[in-house]
This record gives C-alpha cells, sequence and structure tokens, in this order.
C-alpha cells in the first residue's frame, strides 16, 4: 500500500500544510470506519 503524506499533499494539490493534514485526518477517518489500519500523519495514496 502506497502511503502520502502532508509534504507530497502540498506538492500534488496546491494547498496549505493544515489543509493537507485536514485531509489527511478524514482520509484516516474514513479508514477506520471500514476497519482498516492508518498511521497517524499518512493516508492511503488512492
Amino acid at each position: 500500500m502506497k502511503m502520502i503524506n502532508a509534504k507530497e499533499i502540498v506538492e500534488l494539490r496546491g494547498v496549505s500544510k493544515a489543509t493537507a493534514y485536514k485531509i489527511i485526518r478524514q482520509g484516516n477517518a474514513e479508514l477506520e470506519e471500514s476497519g482498516c489500519r492508518t498511521v497517524q500523519g499518512r493516508v492511503n495514496r488512492d
């Protein structure tokens, strides 16, 4: 599984670092609801 961090999100999406971490939190919340394990500060690239 490929993981992406906040720095890469900033570069790919052109958003602020705070917004990148918000995207990561939202993505991890969705993954946790479906029973997947998550890594703080990183989210699945897909």
